[in-house]
């Protein structure tokens, strides 16, 4: 752990500040998990299914952001991998953009970020609770 540490230290000596932080964690509701599960089951039952489903989903993640250049070009990214109490993974992603695509003004940084209010017709459970 420690030797992870130096290293991402190292690369942001080289590359600077971060530009994008981002978290990734699991959804034991996905279908990809919920299809594998025997009636009865959960995903605290298979903890390497919820493993290999999020180990897939951020390579998946991690490929379009970089490959994609969703955010622009990728000097280099770092992420770490930590256990959540209920013994679930989640993700700690650190991106290094390039000159050129690094956010530095608000209209930049708005055109990345989105939200929305849920739909209290077709989501009345989630609409109350936020």
């Amino acid at each position: 752990m420690a030797q992870n540490n130096q290293n991402a230290m190292a690369i942001a000596c080289f590359y600077g500040k971060v530009n994008i932080f981002l978290m990734m964690t699991i959804n034991p509701k996905w279908p990809e998990i919920e299809r594998e599960l025997l009636p009865g089951q959960t995903a605290y039952d298979w903890p390497d299914l919820v493993v290999q489903v999020f180990q897939l989903k951020k390579q998946a993640l991690i490929d379009r952001i970089v490959k994609d250049k969703v955010f622009g070009e990728v000097d280099a990214y770092v992420y770490t991998i930590k256990f959540q109490k209920q013994g679930f993974p989640h993700m700690h992603l650190l991106l290094f953009l390039k000159n050129g695509y690094k956010l530095t003004t608000l209209e930049a940084i708005d055109s990345c970020i989105s939200a929305q209010w849920p739909d209290e017709a077709t989501e009345k459970k989630l609409f109350d609770t936020v």
